[in-house]
């Protein structure tokens, strides 16, 4: 009788440790609300800390600065920016290297001596010198209110577009990471980062249009003109390059806005719009007289007549004498 109760005791306690055992595990499944691995069932590793989101293998989220942090291979350098890798904008970029001057910012292929507050439209990238080599670290670019350089909006790496307008009307979405952008129009499109659900906004005017000038004044077939010339149309934000005989010079500018040529010779101007449109116009000014050259003309003709009849009457002068 002893031993079975002795057993029965053993067994008892056994099933008691089995069942805590089992309960314990059920708590811990209960307290969890996070990510599980799909393979060990164990929660998932996020990568994240309590300040930071991993959004690719080289590039973070800091949530005390809301900067994009990419750490530089084999080095204590993190460069933080206001923009992630292939991200395009129409704001200030700043580029924050923490000092590391072996870090370099280059737009269109030029190194620039100031990585913050970057506004000129324009394909950035950002590299870190190693030795002889330059190895990049992220690129993106800068549009101005106005572009004729889009041809498409491409989400960057861990985003997607959440809506787009055209013309201020809803756009349909046809893929959920590229925007086509060929047609003309001002666009805004909202894209949202899906590891810090954060909607980030770009907008711009899509102009491929170039700027169209109003030329007047004596200008026969053959683009040849004689007279002085006037040209009108340019815009608030274009520029204008004007070549004399392959001179850089400077049209008069009037009154009215528009611009006046005088000089004589061969002329190739350019006109630049706020978006990158170009127009060039080419002519040729000729040899004229105007107001100017015919009063001096006159005025020459009235001396020599005027010595010409002192001349004469000197010479009868003489004659009676």
């Amino acid at each position: 009788m002893k031993k079975l109760n002795i057993r029965l005791i053993a067994a008892l306690l056994a099933a008691l440790l089995v069942l805590c055992a089992a309960g314990a595990a059920f708590a811990v499944d209960i307290d969890y609300s996070g990510d599980i691995d799909g393979e060990s069932f164990e929660p998932a590793d996020t990568g994240s800390d309590d300040t930071r989101t991993v959004l690719t293998s080289s590039l973070y989220f800091d949530w005390t600065t809301h900067l994009f942090v990419v750490p530089v291979e084999d080095s204590l350098t993190e460069v933080k920016s206001n923009v992630a890798d292939g991200m395009v904008v129409n704001e200030a970029v700043n580029i924050d290297s923490g000092g590391d001057s072996s870090v370099a910012v280059f737009k269109d292929g030029v190194e620039q001596a100031n990585i913050t507050n970057l506004r000129e439209p324009g394909e950035y990238v950002v590299s870190v010198r190693k030795g002889s080599t330059t190895m990049r670290l992220f690129d993106f670019i800068i549009v101005g209110d106005s572009t004729n350089s889009l041809q498409r909006f491409i989400c960057p790496d861990s985003f997607y577009i959440e809506s787009v307008t055209k013309d201020g009307f809803d756009a349909a979405i046809a893929d959920r990471y590229v925007v086509d952008m060929e047609e003309e129009g001002t666009y805004e499109i909202a894209y949202e980062c899906g590891a810090t659900d954060i909607i980030y906004r770009f907008k711009t005017t899509i102009d491929r249009t170039p700027p169209s000038l109003e030329f007047t004044g004596k200008i026969d077939q053959q683009q040849r003109v004689h007279s002085a010339l006037t040209f009108r149309g340019v815009e608030e934000g274009d520029t204008i390059i004007l070549l004399r005989d392959g001179t850089e010079v400077s049209p008069v500018k009037q009154q009215d806005g528009s611009y006046k040529i005088f000089d004589s010779g061969n002329y190739l101007l350019k006109v630049f719009d706020a978006a990158g449109n170009e127009k060039d116009y080419s002519f040729q000014i000729m040899v004229y007289l105007n107001a100017s050259s015919w009063m001096f003309i006159l005025l020459t003709l009235a001396v020599i007549a005027g010595v010409a009849i002192y001349i004469r009457i000197k010479k009868k002068h003489l004659k009676i004498g």
